[in-house]
């Protein structure tokens, strides 16, 4: 679900140059009853939302490197 982050924050999306990977982790300090309980499609629309928000304000934050300029810069 979080990939539809790419959509929200970049245009063009899914080009061969945007480098479209998305790691995930867990605490592990839920447990299965209260994980169980956080409705799937909140979760998603939670992390498609902190990802949009990363790639916005790492483009934002951006330096130049190799010749190209940064929207930092």
């Amino acid at each position: 679900m979080a990939a539809d982050a790419y959509a929200h924050a970049i245009r063009p999306t899914h080009t061969t140059n945007d480098g479209d990977t998305i790691y995930t982790l867990a605490s592990g300090k839920l447990d299965a009853q209260t994980s169980a309980a956080v409705p799937l499609d909140l979760l998603g629309m939670l992390a498609v939302r902190a990802l949009q928000t990363a790639i916005v304000n790492g483009a934002k934050t951006a330096k130049t490197s190799h010749g190209i300029p940064g929207a930092a810069k």
